[in-house]
């Protein structure tokens, strides 16, 4: 019995579905959702790219660099103020690197340049880091 029910129910659901027409959209129907997704989509604020350094940073870092690397070579001297600043900070990496690595040997030229190197990562660090606090980095 049910399967004689089953089979004229599904019958009936047949005919009926036959008999209600299908409704279709109007002509402009894919148009007006695709603008609609289109301009919910596009930002409202356009993307400007600004450098993280300024060109009057950039020259600011040369002329350190270039400033530590003179200073370098006017202090090789001896009897200048900071020859015995600089003469203290040779020996200790030349003892560092004696220790482990005896064939290579440190000058001041790269020691103030390897100075310059790292206080220009460290600045560059500190000013990423306030850049990427203030507006949300997405990648």
């Amino acid at each position: 019995m049910s399967t004689e029910n089953e089979r004229a129910l599904d019958a009936f659901i047949r005919q009926l579905t036959k008999e209600i027409p299908l409704e279709e959209p109007h002509e402009q129907f894919t148009d007006t959702v695709l603008g609609k997704l289109k301009a919910s989509s596009e930002p409202s604020i356009p993307t400007v790219y600004t450098p993280v350094f300024s060109m009057t940073s950039w020259v600011a870092m040369s002329f350190l660099a270039v400033a530590l690397l003179l200073i370098g070579y006017i202090t090789g001297e001896q009897g200048t103020v900071l020859s015995g600043f600089f003469s203290s900070i040779t020996e200790q990496t030349n003892a560092i690197f004696s220790g482990n690595l005896p064939s290579i040997s440190s000058s001041k030229i790269l020691l103030l340049s390897s100075l310059a190197l790292i206080s220009c990562v460290a600045i560059q660090i500190v000013w990423l880091k306030k850049s990427w606090s203030k507006k949300r980095v997405i990648f």
